[in-house]
């Protein structure tokens, strides 16, 4: 459990490490004490025990906006508010959107409990569960740089928060500055969709339940397009329960730089060629992940993608040995997971305009819910 909490340590002294020597670099006196502690390993070493000074304002687009400096030792000859208004330009910038219950700063948030979520949930970076007030629980997401760039993160961050949707996962807040960017988002304590089908403790999910989460998500997915945007990196990672058992989406991206198999042929043909449509054919490898258990990712044998497979598979009689076998006891079960794989096969038709709007797949889903 130390090493997990000394990820987040490491964490907290990534995020602080540019602030600490922004002030020794500019402060006055450079004494060599101070000098030398830099030297020594900052992990370990450094202290909160002085708490980060700053100030919240409240913006109009209804965000809280926490600019976050530390106090200076100002020289003679240059003015104090100069200064300090100079030391929040180069200071990182804590935002905190309206779906918080609440408003908290960095000092608050780096010194709160928290526990490592796996290595990598998902493209694009380590996550921590983390407690706050006592019984607050939300998850920080520490994105590469390398994978997008600060002007592409603050964007999506705006984006991002003027979407809500009930089947879709809320963004909290983030922090940036020029060396670490991180997402504070909801937290889902059963994990994530591809956890429940294909982790060490995986459970079982019976029809409604997996009803349920495909019509969730399709929602989600629908409204985010029905605002013209792209999510780009549909996949069972990045698919969540809400307290209704509906399916949620995460990660609403604009960019990835990570081509899956859950990604249409488009995509893989000419990388970057995201569009609503490869979003619907993403979706159509999830539902026949839901209908048979397998997960995309791995070998399918002589069959070049996961919906290949399965359109294969559909066209020889579809046998017992590709659906899920725990699902085929009922027939009317039975007979709705022929429908929805219908459903499945027509998102992941190969040209993107033979394919169903997000809005159509709804109506299909809907229909099947119904029966």
């Amino acid at each position: 459990m130390s090493a997990i909490y000394d990820n987040w340590g490491r964490l907290v002294a990534a995020v602080l490490r540019r602030e600490l020597l922004w002030q020794i670099c500019h402060d006055h006196s450079r004494t060599p004490s101070l000098l030398s502690s830099v030297s020594s390993d900052f992990g370990s070493s450094f202290s909160l025990a002085s708490p980060l000074s700053g100030e919240f304002s409240y913006r109009e687009d209804g965000t809280f906006m926490f600019h976050m400096y530390r106090p200076l030792q100002i020289s003679a000859n240059i003015k104090a508010s100069v200064r300090q208004e100079e030391a929040k330009e180069e200071s990182g910038q804590l935002v905190i959107f309206k779906s918080s219950p609440f408003a908290f700063g960095l000092d608050e948030l780096l010194i709160a409990p928290s526990v490592a979520l796996g290595d990598k949930v998902d493209s694009f970076g380590n996550a921590y569960l983390v407690r706050l007030r006592e019984d607050f629980l939300f998850v920080v997401k520490r994105v590469s740089r390398e994978d997008r760039p600060q002007d592409v993160f603050e964007k999506q961050g705006k984006l991002i928060a003027g979407i809500e949707h009930e089947n879709i996962v809320k963004m909290m807040g983030y922090y940036i500055n020029e060396d670490e960017c991180l997402q504070i988002l909801e937290y889902f304590p059963q994990g994530s969709l591809e956890t429940m089908l294909h982790g060490k403790n995986r459970v079982h999910l019976d029809w409604e339940s997996r009803l349920r989460i495909a019509i969730g998500a399709a929602k989600g997915l629908a409204h985010i397009h029905g605002q013209r945007f792209v999510h780009g990196n549909i996949k069972a990672s990045n698919i969540f329960l809400n307290s209704e058992q509906y399916g949620c989406i995460s990660d609403k991206s604009v960019v990835t730089f990570i081509i899956t198999k859950y990604h249409a042929p488009e995509v893989w043909a000419r990388k970057g060629m995201f569009s609503q449509a490869s979003d619907v054919y993403s979706f159509g490898v999830l539902l026949i992940e839901l209908l048979t258990g397998r997960s995309p990712l791995r070998s399918i044998g002589r069959y070049l993608t996961f919906a290949d497979w399965a359109l294969h598979n559909a066209r020889d009689g579809w046998t017992s040995l590709a659906f899920d076998k725990k699902l085929l006891q009922n027939p009317v079960v039975k007979q709705g997971m022929w429908e929805m794989l219908a459903v499945a096969l027509s998102c992941v038709e190969k040209k993107p305009e033979g394919r169903p709007t997000m809005a159509e797949v709804v109506d299909m889903l809907d229909k099947i819910v119904s029966k």
